[in-house]
């Protein structure tokens, strides 16, 4: 398995332009484990420009790089859905962004379709888009009223509420961009968003989408990523995402000081060396000074949860109860203690007052 991933990581550097080729040709049965991977992280459409840069095309060409035609047939077709599906979200986020600022709202959209501007031109489209994630001004009382009176909904949690507008994409409403768990680095979070929110969201309805800063999107996604691994789990797209915001141009000496108060040093130089051995970025657009032992730990839990964990061989059936779950995930986020043991500490304490919050007012979990 272990070389199937190295190929896998090539076939990454291949598809975001980083490498020109496979050290060697993968076998027919590699490219069904290369193909299972890309999946499990949420990869296939970026990893199929990989494909086509090496040459495969219908005429046969798949085969010069060791896949038949039913392998190459399969991974065009997934990648053309998810291009399809990309282009119905861009106008969806367009769309919505335009409802929100007739009401008088300020936003932006996060995470997804907010980060896939940073991608090179020819993977925008190819990568796996998820629901619609837009911030919006204006505090919880008056977001969440204005949510219940367009489409109403228990599912509400501390930091975003579903909206449901579209038949085919989920949206959620965040009235804070993220939390964290230790209370203390909550503070300094929060101070920091306010400070940039008047550079992030915009009330401007000009048919595109509007996006954070480059400077927010640094703090914003190592936090994003940080949190998922101390829940569901993080994949190699989340990953990516971080890449290209560090290739835009910018000054990164801006974000050391906000990262080191969250204290996500050690976690961010672990994810610089992920950057390094998997993307091939290049030392110099790294902020953080690379650690390979953390680096390599985090990798393979990359690798064995997957995207959001949900292919995480090690949890299937642990949690068939809400009380198995919570100890559960507490015992899980253990192997983290080395990046914050704060946070291992703060987190169930989170769950437990957000679980309270939400049955004192009727909410359910998102």
């Amino acid at each position: 398995m272990k070389n199937h991933q190295e190929l896998f990581f090539e076939l990454i550097r291949i598809s975001i332009g980083c490498q020109s080729g496979f050290s060697r040709i993968p076998s027919k049965q590699e490219w069904s484990t290369l193909y299972q991977i890309a999946n499990k992280q949420s990869l296939i459409g970026v990893c199929f420009v990989g494909l086509q840069r090496l040459g495969a095309n219908a005429d046969d060409g798949f085969a010069n790089i060791g896949l038949d035609e039913m392998q190459y047939l399969t991974w065009m077709g997934l990648a053309a859905k998810i291009q399809q599906k990309n282009e119905i979200v861009n106008r969806q986020c367009v769309e919505l962004q335009s409802t929100l600022a007739k009401e008088g709202f300020r936003n932006c959209i996060l995470k997804g379709q907010g980060i896939v501007l940073a991608y090179s031109e020819s993977l925008r489209l190819l990568r796996q888009s998820g629901d619609i994630d837009v911030w919006i001004d204006g505090g919880f009382e008056k977001i969440n009223a204005w949510v219940q009176k367009v489409a109403p909904t228990k599912v509400v949690n501390q930091h975003h509420i579903d909206l449901e507008v579209f038949d085919d994409t989920e949206v959620e409403v965040h009235y804070h961009p993220i939390n964290m768990m230790n209370p203390w680095r909550q503070k300094v979070l929060k101070s920091y968003i306010k400070e940039h929110e008047n550079e992030c969201l915009s009330d401007i309805n000009d048919g595109t989408i509007h996006v954070p800063s480059r400077e927010f999107n640094l703090v914003f996604l190592l936090v994003h990523i940080f949190h998922h691994l101390f829940t569901e789990g993080v994949g190699l797209r989340q990953i990516m995402d971080y890449y290209f915001v560090l290739k835009t141009d910018g000054n990164n000496a801006k974000i050391l000081k906000t990262v080191h108060e969250l204290g996500l040093d050690r976690f961010a130089s672990a994810v610089m060396w992920i950057l390094g051995y998997v993307f091939g970025l290049q030392y110099e657009y790294m902020p953080w000074e690379p650690c390979e032992k953390d680096g390599r730990f985090l990798l393979n839990e990359i690798m064995l949860s997957g995207n959001f964990g949900k292919q995480d061989e090690r949890q299937q059936g642990l949690y068939n109860s809400k009380w198995n779950s919570f100890w559960m995930v507490h015992m899980k986020t253990f192997r983290f203690w080395r990046f914050d043991h704060w946070a291992w500490f703060w987190s169930p304490v989170k769950r437990i007052s957000g679980y309270a919050w939400r049955r004192i007012h009727g909410y359910r979990q998102c």
